[in-house]
């Protein structure tokens, strides 16, 4: 399996869906089928083919009605192989004619449409087929059809029939007929024919009249090859079970306008869960999505439709002027759980969206309006101005009301002359974890409103700006512009529950504020900027650029496409024409188009690319939103006008549009890996621990190049590591493996030896990052426990000098009745300039010294014991410090010295080798003069 396949698999398979007919649409019908560039209907007399088509920069639609010559009036059509997927529609405002909950189904079938005839409608491959089936006494040249809308029938030289309409050619593709007979199949030559240029029978060669018979032609709309629609994917959101909630716009062919749709998928991609509907009879276009804790959807955007659908109790239930921002809630299956318009007496457009835990909405964008609805509002209307200011708004969780909104904007754009439009507009919204809320977009102002800034001009025409609002909405806490000499507009943002705040971009200035980038210049005429602001709002974390020598931008200026996860990695998408675009570890690795949609992953540091592709067809393609769930699996969606686009589409896997949606799902990663910490929960300083990590390559393919990053725990000492299949390298506190080639399942085993040295909690983080994916884990946190809380548990027996030898034996036990593993620390310090040598001995345990390796299993006596043996030559008043692991049971310590005394303390042991003894310490100290022993 390739890349692009790995990428593109899990959207592959949901299956084409009829939808139960309830009147969502002034159609007589009993089943619909939406399809790309067109919409049938299918009742018992007819099969109705609603047709778009673009006519220079219109959308137009042709109505063709296909009718059974000589046919049963009133045949029973049933639905066949129910899908899980149900479709709501809300459709303009009389709520009578809402849908909730159309059931889907795989194939419809017409019953007895000629005696002994059934026809049979299904999908294949993006296309629409019907089969006749016909049973052993069914007689077949009694099928005959019309297409009353057609301008003129033809059979061309392929034998396929080519009805010519307004909406372009409709084709019939040559039949393909077969017989079972006597439990073979048996294919029967077919073809179309014209009778009186009214309508269209079938010619059969021979055949069987006594075997069963199906008929198979394949209907293709041939403006798949044209242009005849608009369909856009604009935002994609993951909710806890790893469902994909993915929201858009697309022409509506029934309505004649533009409609927004919300589609839940599920977490393998291959069941669709619902899809919602929701329009008037004018344009209604969603811009941004949010979820909550409990599956619900929110959704913002702008619609012109006076009859747009609104829940009765909504907070504004009339429109205003033109355009209204709208605010929606969905619940876990699709349906409505409010509506309302939101807006004043001119045009207002709802940009971005997000939502608190109580399920209360924050809503931004921008408004024209005098009259813009207010609630405690932090600015009032500042006057009229030749342009939009920015709002803020918070709804409370049933739409009833609002909690607080506001205008955000200034009025002078710092010149008299200028007879432009001065706008300030809010993109992007996001909440910490007190509910502060957060909004970027640009302003042209020079009096947009200030507070502990982290820049306090503007330097260009259109700056960026961030704005921290108190949870109640009525004041700043912060407020800054953030951009260069040129045109810088925000168009994104998150924020960490501590207030830690990430925006991305597009900027044009050459001096757009940069700290710790991965690029530091301005590489074309724009660039993508991502930028991490502290806490506060007056520091840079960190600020770069992302581009090339071309453009890089989003589809527009309105889409949400950034997202990070929970170790800081930003994901963002958009749209390059950038050949020297920075790649790493790319799907594709240059343009097939004039324009391509990227998919970059930054690390937590800003400065380095974790991986950077391009992906797109031979025209024009963009990413629009982006999401990634807690394995590192990032979902793009977005917009191509490309017929050969690498990515296959949520619905329908064939290209058929002026513009059209994509859903992309990277899973680049080859490598697992588990984390074992072999300890117990209490753990004590001093104590020495070892982690394994097994390293697994999962497949398909070989792995090489993946790093694995260890950063050690603060309050640890790092003593020794090892790796099965690769290399190491250790540097303040992070430990980098470079793991060699990997066959597929073949693993690879880490070990890494650490020491606690403080009384707090020690919790590792490791992360594996194979072809730009990083996968992580936690060990369990472990607590740490002084050593002094051992006394108790110790006892040292005195000294004895062993016949014949100058080597005092120490003979220490541990409190048997302890299960735990304790930890102490043998000392030793020799007053005198003689040197001492010193051999600890541990007969019963497995036991850690500091810089020192992991014990050796000898098996040379035959007693398999496991032992350590170092020798120590101290200088004088010199302290050395070792320390153990050690379970309950006994323990000799020997001391050889040439010296006239030797003291051996047991006890905690020091940080730094050199530092006085203090005796309060030790459990116990005793000298002895080896020649009075």
């Amino acid at each position: 399996m390739n890349r692009n396949e790995r990428t593109t698999q899990l959207l592959k398979h949901i299956p084409f869906r009829f939808e139960e007919y309830r009147g969502q649409y002034e159609y007589e019908a009993k089943y619909m089928l939406r399809n790309m560039g067109y919409t049938a209907f299918f009742a018992p007399n007819k099969v109705t083919y609603a047709m778009s088509y673009r006519k220079e920069d219109s959308y137009l639609t042709t109505i063709l009605e296909m009718k059974f010559h000589d046919a049963n009036s009133n045949p029973e059509i049933v639905g066949e192989e129910q899908l899980p997927g149900r479709v709501n529609y809300y459709i303009g405002s009389k709520k009578e004619k809402w849908v909730e909950g159309a059931a889907t189904f795989k194939k419809i079938r017409y019953e007895n449409m000629y005696p002994g005839i059934d026809i049979e409608f299904f999908g294949n491959k993006g296309e629409l087929e019907f089969n006749f089936i016909l049973s052993e006494e069914a007689d077949p040249t009694l099928i005959a059809f019309s297409l009353s809308g057609a301008k003129k029938y033809n059979i061309d030289g392929d034998g396929n029939l080519v009805i010519d309409s307004e909406a372009g050619a409709l084709r019939f593709m040559k039949p393909y007929v077969y017989q079972e007979c006597y439990e073979s199949k048996v294919e029967v030559l077919c073809s179309y024919h014209i009778v009186d240029e009214k309508y269209v029978a079938f010619t059969f060669g021979e055949y069987k009249k006594n075997c069963k018979m199906n008929i198979d032609p394949v209907l293709v709309y041939s403006s798949y090859y044209g242009e005849n629609l608009v369909e856009i994917l604009k935002n994609i959101k993951i909710n806890e079970n790893k469902e994909l909630c993915i929201m858009g716009n697309y022409y509506d062919i029934n309505n004649g306008s533009i409609d927004g749709f919300v589609t839940k998928l599920s977490s393998d991609g291959q069941i669709e869960l619902f899809t919602t509907i929701i329009g008037g009879v004018s344009d209604d276009d969603p811009n941004a999505i949010a979820l909550d804790n409990k599956g619900n959807i929110y959704v913002t955007g702008t619609t012109s439709s006076n009859d747009f659908p609104i829940t009765q109790g909504a907070f504004q239930e009339t429109k205003g002027d033109l355009f209204d921002a709208f605010v929606i809630k969905l619940d876990s299956l699709g349906h409505y759980s409010y509506s309302t318009y939101l807006g004043g007496d001119n045009d207002d457009r709802g940009w971005g969206i997000t939502v608190d835990e109580e399920g209360n909405a924050y809503i931004t964008g921008e408004t024209k309006s005098t009259n813009f609805p207010l609630q405690n509002p932090y600015l009032g209307y500042l006057g009229d101005k030749n342009g939009t200011y920015a709002f803020v708004s918070k709804i409370n969780n049933t739409g009833s009301q609002l909690i607080y909104s506001t205008y955000l904007g200034g009025v002078d754009d710092g010149d008299p002359f200028n007879d432009n439009e001065v706008n300030d507009v809010g993109y992007g919204i996001a909440i910490d974890g007190t509910n502060h809320a957060y909004v970027t977009g640009y302003t042209q102002t020079i009096d947009f409103p200030l507070k502990n800034p982290y820049q306090s001009k503007q330097k260009g025409l259109r700056d960026a700006f961030i704005t921290k609002f108190e949870a109640d909405g009525s004041a700043i806490i912060y407020s800054t512009y953030l951009g260069g000499v040129l045109d810088d507009t925000g168009t994104a943002i998150v924020v960490e529950t501590n207030g830690t705040a990430y925006v991305c971009g597009v900027t044009s200035s050459v001096n757009f504020p940069i700290k710790n980038p991965f690029q530091s210049v301005l590489k074309g005429s724009s660039d993508i900027f991502i930028t991490k602001l502290r806490a506060d709002g007056q520091e840079l974390i960190y600020s770069t650029y992302l581009g090339g020598s071309g453009v890089e931008e989003q589809y527009s200026e309105n889409i949400v496409p950034l997202s990070v996860d929970n170790q800081g990695n930003v994901y963002i998408t958009g749209a390059t024409n950038s050949v020297d675009f920075p790649l790493r570890y790319p799907i594709e690795d240059h343009l097939n188009g004039d324009y391509d949609a990227f998919i970059t992953k930054l690390d937590a540091s800003g400065n380095k690319l974790r991986y950077s592709t391009i992906l797109g067809g031979s025209t024009d393609d963009t990413g629009t939103g982006i999401a990634v769930d807690n394995n590192g699996t990032v979902y793009v969606v977005g917009v191509t006008n490309s017929v050969d686009f690498p990515v296959v589409h949520a619905i329908q896997p064939n290209f058929s549009g002026y513009m059209k949606g994509f859903v992309a799902i990277l899973r680049l990663e080859t490598l697992s890996f588990e984390l074992i910490l072999d300890a117990p929960k209490t753990v004590n300083i001093g104590n020495q621990l070892v982690y394994t990590i097994t390293v697994t390559n999962m497949g398909p393919d070989k792995s090489s190049g993946a790093t694995l990053i260890d950063h050690i725990p603060e309050n640890t000492r790092f003593l020794a590591a090892s790796v099965g299949n690769g290399s190491y390298s250790y540097k303040e506190g992070v430990l980098e493996f470079s793991i060699g080639m990997l066959e597929v399942l073949e693993s690879t085993v880490i070990y890494i030896m650490v020491s606690p040295i403080e009384l707090q909690e020690v919790t590792n983080l490791i992360s594996v990052e194979s072809e730009g994916d990083t996968k992580t884990a936690y060990t369990t946190t472990l607590v740490i426990d002084d050593v002094s809380k051992m006394k108790e548990s110790i006892n040292i027996l005195k000294a004895h000098l062993e016949r014949n030898s100058l080597r005092l034996k120490y003979l220490l036990e541990l409190d048997s009745e302890r299960k735990e593993t304790l930890t102490t620390g043998i000392v030793v310090r020799n007053e005198k300039t003689k040197s001492l040598v010193l051999i600890l001995h541990n007969e019963s345990s497995r036991a850690f010294e500091a810089n020192i390796s992991i014990l050796n299993l000898d098996s040379a006596d035959g007693l398999g014991r496991l032992w350590w043996s170092k020798k120590v030559i101290l200088k004088e008043n010199e302290v050395k410090n070792y320390f153990f692991a050690l379970p309950p049971a006994s323990y000799e310590f020997f001391a050889e010295n040439i010296a006239e005394e030797v003291s051996i303390l047991i006890g905690e042991r020091s940080d730094e080798p050199n530092t006085p003894i203090n005796q309060s310490n030790f459990i116990e100290s005793n000298t002895f003069r080896l020649n009075n022993l």
